[in-house]
């Protein structure tokens, strides 16, 4: 269950990263930290 919940949380930080690089937003990175940073507490 637990690897379940991991998969769809990647999928979605993928989805989100994509749609960031489509908008040409210069913060992705930081955004992606930040979410990694809360998927890991």
């Amino acid at each position: 269950m637990n690897s379940l919940r991991f998969f769809n949380a990647c999928a979605c930080f993928l989805a989100v990263q994509r749609w960031h690089v489509m908008c040409n937003n210069v913060r992705v990175d930081a955004h992606s930290i930040s979410y990694v940073r809360l998927l890991a507490s």
